[in-house]
């Protein structure tokens, strides 16, 4: 099987932009007042205490999968990010940078519980990536392509 690389630069393109999409354009259904969270697992805990399932799903484990194409396409697309530690210190990083971005606009929350979350999500699409790379064997990883095969099990009688 041959992967184009443009299409995995395509894909990782769009889970930048779709992340920067929901991350920093201005949510009207929130206060303009702009709120701050640095005191770590602050938000996750209350969240967890306090709020629905609804609440919890949409906030912590929204968070996660939204990163999660991000872990999985990061090292598709850079194969210099070669290990988790370079994948989830680039997540870390972008999911900063939108934090730090968001203090800019109003209608936005600040939370170092979202640095926390989208690194997961970083670190377990890194997982994965790393899951379906056992499965199948890379071939050739060029300019151009990335030529995979299906690792074959042989099973001895």
């Amino acid at each position: 099987m041959l992967i184009k690389k443009k299409l995995i630069k395509r894909l990782f393109l769009f889970a930048v932009l779709f992340i920067l999409s929901l991350t920093l354009i201005a949510d009207p259904t929130r206060t303009r007042a702009h709120v701050y969270n640095f005191i770590p697992l602050h938000t996750i805990t209350y969240i967890i205490m306090h709020k629905s399932l609804f609440v919890i799903l949409k906030n912590m484990i929204g968070n996660v999968i939204l990163f999660l194409p991000f872990g999985f396409l990061l090292p598709l697309r850079w194969s210099k990010v070669n290990t988790i530690y370079k994948a989830v210190l680039i997540g870390s990083l972008f999911s900063i940078f939108i934090e730090m971005a968001q203090i800019i606009y109003a209608y936005r929350m600040t939370d170092i519980d979202d640095v926390l979350l989208n690194t997961l999500g970083t670190a377990i699409g890194y997982k994965i990536y790393q899951s379906s790379i056992k499965k199948y064997k890379i071939l050739d990883y060029n300019r151009s392509s990335i030529k995979i095969e299906h690792k074959k099990k042989i099973s001895v009688l």
